[in-house]
């Protein structure tokens, strides 16, 4: 038997980059972490799951900055970890750095950033 969708938008694998870095509220903006690059595995209007190679708690948030040509300049976005599920990282019996897919869940979003976000996810 096939499960419905439950997703209100549908995640696709485009092509953009994405950098987070972690997000505290009530941070001195003056002494921000550095933005990292993470590979993504996909995006939908309500959140992303990219790959890290470290793993985070539960509920810890995010700064996300998502660029893709077809929206001018990077969408900014705040999310929260909603799971974190351990990946095989072994290939050929050979073993390598762990690696964990972080799902997130965007939070504080407006009506324009979605649509942006919205617009890179149609376009591929």
């Amino acid at each position: 038997m096939i499960t419905p969708e439950k997703r209100k938008y549908k995640r696709t694998n485009c092509v953009c980059t994405v950098r987070i870095r972690p997000f505290y509220e009530g941070m001195d903006t003056g002494v921000l972490a550095r933005w990292e690059v993470v590979p993504m595995q996909n995006l939908s209007a309500s959140g992303i799951l990219f790959v890290q190679t470290k793993t985070f708690p539960m509920g810890a948030m995010f700064e996300f900055n998502v660029t893709s040509p077809v929206v001018s300049g990077p969408v900014y976005c705040v999310g929260r970890v909603i799971r974190v599920e351990k990946r095989q990282n072994s290939k050929n019996g050979q073993a390598q750095m762990p690696a964990y897919s972080i799902a997130v869940n965007f939070k504080d979003f407006d009506e324009d950033k979605q649509e942006s976000i919205k617009r890179i996810c149609d376009a591929s």
